[in-house]
């Protein structure tokens, strides 16, 4: 059960058969206490202010009930629009009851629901992202609203979770900006009913804790400072987690049931025939893992359900089969099915699309995870499969995935797993650009300009083009090649789905920005190099109001390489020169690398950038910061220079020949030291 607090809008997610398509009316139940009361008066300036913004749960034996209430004052014409009520729930699993709509003008109370209700719309708002969750929308345009009044709004939504046994887990969270005023989230329970809560770090302070509650009251709170380029788990703010599972091993073997194959191929006999095709036509394990694959992604499309329970219950095989379309859920039970049914070692794995950074520290709880995919033992190697993605028949591994906390499901019950920090071992983007100077200063230079893409990019962009005529992808591409240094007269791609990689190569010309400085009868010319140079990073530091102690974080995806090579035009007198340090060191986690060579006046540049520490922590921040200012972020360039000789200066003989080089697959020269 999914249960987000947000200021006065509640998203709730949950699993259960309370069936209610109507708005009720009546009384807050007995457990509601008071509203929060102040002396604040409004600020200068703002077009509202909150007298009161009240969140309160209550845990029973029959569930989860949310009483929401507020009270605004409208100080400007922009906040008549708190005037448009909305109400969002799920018929077949929650209900809402509205307690009071009104208006204070003047010291007398309106009471708006004495000539208005609720109408009720059904609402599929994300049809275009394919999800299907069956929320039901009710809205009220309160009349005759003015500046000056001031509105006051209560309601209770009621939720049953059924999926997990009854149980209660879930989060109040206050967003991280806030204007003036009254804020507070209330937790509180019946005896047989209370659950373990954790609190979010600024909340510790200044909770309130009774036999059966606890609550925190912000005033005037403002926006909540997280600490700058720190990891994601400093970001969280204002929120009490609860939940009643104990431990990692529960939620585990609880959610693995909902994911059990036995027998579900019995009711799809087509399926399992194609299973067993599988296994007949393909002679490995990683082959046949990727055959069910690729059937799971190409023959069942995406839609999300949240319907009927939906959110964290997969549909069975053989309703995903019968329809042709399912969630991550769906598909996941499917591959599970395929694979099991051919001898593969396979179990489902709740995942969370934001990485999951600090999950360690929050109560074991299902609704930190919104994704679910498989991880599998393929000939020997760990290989995780999506069967939501498109085109992307890959077995991935783990540095591949990205998420830094899961749970793997299982009957035993398994613990929350942290995922090893790797360093990616290819460029996410690599630029090759290969420039024929030869023909002079004085005329345009051709130029091969080559981009690899790897990794989701190359999915995403691979199957746009695949998914139009030839001619139609052609120009788009030579359109998004065209700028004010290159022409583009020809351009082709590749991609390959298997390696999730894309090659756009652009052929054209360029007219060469070559600076010349003549000194009596010698041109002194110099050419910056595209691609040579690196930006300075920036310092550790954040503003003194923040939390100082906080680690640093790094991309852990960050891995870019840039390739150069250009003939230089002959000289009828004097050399050329280049003017490029080697650099290979680390700051602050990222390893910088740059090497060129100038061989009989061929230029042949490398430079590159990897994260291969994912923080760094404060402590550090000193030294890095004193090793930054010797940071060489100039940029690479040649220059002619009236000496004789050959032009040529080898700085690394073991540089390959950058033309030999299928820069699609290997990547080898973008790292120091790593074999092609």
């Amino acid at each position: 059960m999914r249960r987000i607090f947000m200021g006065a809008a509640l998203i709730l997610v949950p699993n259960a058969a309370l069936a209610d398509d109507e708005v009720h009316y009546g009384a807050p139940a007995q457990w509601v206490a008071p509203p929060p009361q102040s002396d604040l008066s409004p600020p200068k300036g703002g077009a509202f202010f909150v007298e009161y913004n009240d969140q309160q749960a209550h845990l029973d034996q029959d569930g989860l009930q949310i009483f929401s209430t507020y009270r605004v004052k409208l100080l400007r014409p922009e906040a008549l629009q708190v005037g448009n009520i909305n109400l969002v729930w799920q018929p077949d699993m929650m209900d809402v009851t509205v307690h009071r709509v009104r208006i204070i003008r003047e010291g007398e109370e309106i009471d708006v629901l004495a000539d208005q209700k609720f109408n009720i719309f059904q609402r599929e708002g994300r049809l275009e992202q394919s999800m299907l969750d069956g929320l039901l929308t009710a809205n009220l345009q309160v009349s005759g609203l003015r500046v000056g009044d001031t509105i006051e709004f209560a309601q209770t939504l009621k939720t049953r979770d059924l999926t997990f046994g009854n149980r209660d887990f879930g989060m109040m969270l206050w967003p991280a900006q806030l204007g003036p005023g009254l804020f507070r989230m209330r937790l509180e329970w019946e005896d047989k009913a209370k659950p373990r809560w954790h609190l979010s770090p600024d909340l510790a302070e200044i909770i309130k804790r009774s036999d059966h509650s606890i609550e925190a009251l912000l005033t005037n709170p403002g926006d909540f400072n997280a600490p700058d380029r720190a990891p994601v788990r400093y970001k969280v703010g204002r929120m009490i987690q609860f939940s009643d599972f104990s431990d990692w091993q529960s939620v585990s073997r609880e959610a693995e049931r909902l994911y059990e194959t036995s027998g579900q191929l019995d009711a799809v006999p087509e399926l399992r025939e194609e299973a067993r095709r599988i296994r007949r036509e393909n002679a490995t394990e990683a082959a046949r893992a990727k055959a069910a694959l690729k059937l799971v992604q190409n023959q069942i499309r995406y839609v999300y359900s949240g319907m009927d329970g939906g959110n964290f219950t997969p549909a069975t095989v053989a309703e995903t089969w019968d329809r042709r379309f399912g969630d991550c859920k769906g598909k996941t039970v499917m591959l599970l099915a395929l694979l099991r049914e051919m001898g593969i070692e396979a179990e489902a794995v709740l995942v969370p699309t934001g990485g999951g950074d600090g999950y360690d520290a929050f109560l074991p709880s299902p609704d930190l995870f919104d994704h679910v995919l498989v991880r599998s033992r393929i000939d020997g190697k760990r290989g995780w499969l999506d069967g939501t993605r498109t085109g992307d028949p890959r077995l991935m591994r783990d540095h591949d995935v990205g998420y830094r906390f899961v749970l793997p499901l299982s009957t035993m019950g398994n613990d929350l797993l942290e995922m090893p920090f790797e360093p990616r071992q290819q460029p996410s983007e690599l630029t090759y650009i290969d420039i024929d100077a030869s023909a002079g200063t004085e005329q345009p230079a051709d130029v091969t300009s080559v981009r690899v893409l790897r990794g989701d990019g190359a999915i995403q962009v691979g199957l746009a083009l695949q998914s139009l005529p030839e001619d139609q992808a052609l120009q788009r591409l030579k359109t998004s090649g065209d700028n004010d240094w290159l022409k583009v007269d020809d351009v082709s791609w590749t991609f390959d789905g298997e390696a999730a990689a894309l090659r756009l190569t652009y052929e054209g010309t360029a007219e060469l920005d070559w600076d010349e400085d003549k000194d009596g009868d010698f041109d002194y010319l110099t050419y910056y190099l595209p691609g040579g140079g690196f930006y300075k990073p920036a310092k550790l530091e954040r503003p003194a109001d923040q939390d100082q102690d906080a680690p640093f974080a790094n991309d852990p995806n960050r891995f870019s390489c840039s390739v150069t090579r250009m003939v230089l035009p002959e000289l009828t007198e004097g050399r050329w020169t280049l003017t490029a340090r080697a650099i290979n060191e680390n700051y602050a986690g990222v390893d910088y690398y740059r090497s060129a060579n100038l061989d009989h006046g061929v230029v042949r540049l490398l430079r590159s950038s990897r994260t291969v520490q994912r923080e760094i922590p404060a402590a550090a921040s000193s030294a890095i910061n004193a090793k930054l200012e010797a940071f060489d972020n100039d940029k690479v360039m040649v220059n002619s220079e009236n000496r004789e000789g050959d032009s040529t200066e080898i700085v690394d003989p073991a540089m390959p020949d950058l033309r030999e080089v299928d820069w699609m697959y290997d990547t080898a020269a973008c790292t120091p030291g790593a074999e092609s």
